[in-house]
């Protein structure tokens, strides 16, 4: 399986690539996952460091995909950015 996650974050263009073994590709814009984790994040339910597990469960990714997705969106909070 292989997974690439494309993002600028910039310029707002974000999309998460995946390509699994199917030769399927599904896209989907990085900010609706950025969203749900800003939501979880203000709900102050979880640790945050839970947030994959989260992103697998709630939309049926792989653990790789998911952390992927996590790992982008943690970006944004270097440089005190948030």
């Amino acid at each position: 399986m292989e997974a690439t996650l494309s993002y600028d974050l910039p310029t707002n263009l974000m999309t998460f690539n995946i390509h699994i073994h199917t030769g399927v590709e599904k896209r989907m814009k990085l900010e609706e996952y950025f969203e749900f984790l800003d939501d979880l994040r203000a709900s102050g339910t979880i640790n945050m460091f839970g947030a994959p597990k989260t992103l697998q469960e709630m939309f049926g990714l792989s653990k790789a995909e998911s952390f992927e997705i996590f790992t982008a969106w943690t970006e944004k909070f270097k440089n005190g950015r948030n």
